[in-house]
């Protein structure tokens, strides 16, 4: 599969590694219902966004992020996050799976196979959500175009809104 990936679509090809069957299996898809490589779609600069993109986001301090992510694992565990893993493995969807393998399911399986203690797959699943957390904000980060403001700061934040509109409005 990957050899023909080379053929329709060299560059995407390059950038993934010969054994990562899921992108593989998508760049052609793409190709195979576009007629187009995937990467050039990933070509197209911004083809979505225009230059009146009015991009907002929201900030928690760190503490109160961290203590709120510790309190959302713990209340999906006691709404049943374990049996619903236990529950996607009786249905065939095993540990082997990238969808398996993802935050809280990682550990989850580990702890129903008896890898991982109970706590430990519980502390687990808060520290990776923690460092996804900082991932997904240092990405955002790269990203100048944000007005960054406290979730609290409604107010700012509507008076940003109802000024981008006027703009737009008058161009």
């Amino acid at each position: 599969m990957y050899s023909e990936l080379v053929r329709c679509d060299k560059l995407f090809a390059d950038k993934i590694h010969p054994n990562d069957k899921q992108r593989i299996l998508r760049g052609l898809e793409v190709f195979r219902g576009t007629g187009r490589p995937i990467s050039s779609f990933y070509n197209e600069k911004n083809a979505n966004e225009s230059e009146d993109t009015l991009y907002i986001g929201l900030y928690m301090e760190r503490d109160l992020l961290k203590k709120r992510i510790e309190k959302r694992v713990d209340s999906m565990i006691c709404s049943g996050f374990i049996d619903e893993v236990i529950n996607l493995r009786k249905m065939g969807f095993g540990p082997e799976l990238k969808s398996m393998r993802s935050i809280g399911y990682l550990e989850f399986n580990k702890y129903i196979d008896r890898k991982m203690s109970l706590e430990d797959a519980t502390e687990t699943m808060k520290t990776e959500t923690k460092r996804y957390a900082k991932r997904q904000m240092t990405w955002f980060q790269r990203n100048k175009k944000i007005h960054w403001f406290s979730g609290l700061e409604t107010n700012k934040i509507r008076n940003l809104i109802t000024e981008w509109i006027k703009i737009v409005m008058e161009n």
